[in-house]
């Protein structure tokens, strides 16, 4: 699971950065209110290119527009209320979710006129949880067919 877990994340990292602003208003609440607890960083899309992402995935990266990585080491049951209340707030819905030896991975969507504009991978571990957010534009077929070969 460990390896399963290192490779969405650089993945999915590889695939989102940019240092493009986000627009979710859910989101950006959450991280004013908590922004104590929580160490968030943007990475540049630029950065990709000197990564030895899977080569499955580098044809993704034309629909990467940004990419917030966020980490909370100590995560209490309200923290995590209020993110997944700033998620809905955002329309995202799960599309999947992982279950593997006590850490949860969920990935979740939000969609507008068929097409996947924002992607958030949460990885939840005890009482650590990390957030990947992107932003993107891509095909909601191209993000049906990530989905599937995740299985």
């Amino acid at each position: 699971m460990k390896l399963l877990k290192q490779s969405l994340l650089l993945a999915i990292s590889c695939l989102m950065l940019s240092c493009a602003s986000f627009k979710n208003k859910g989101l950006d609440s959450f991280y004013k209110e908590y922004d104590k607890e929580i160490t968030s960083l943007r990475v540049p899309k630029l950065l990709y290119r000197f990564t030895d992402a899977h080569k499955e995935l580098k044809p993704l990266i034309k629909y990467l527009k940004a990419t917030r990585v966020v980490s909370i080491e100590n995560s209490s049951e309200k923290l995590q209320r209020d993110l997944n209340k700033a998620l809905k707030h955002d329309k995202y819905e799960e599309f999947i979710s992982i279950n593997s030896e006590g850490n949860l991975v969920t990935i979740l969507a939000a969609e507008n006129k068929e097409k996947i504009t924002h992607i958030v991978l949460k990885i939840k571990e005890g009482n650590e949880l990390n957030l990947i957010q992107t932003r993107v534009n891509l095909p909601l077929d191209k993000f049906q067919e990530i989905l599937s070969s995740l299985n």
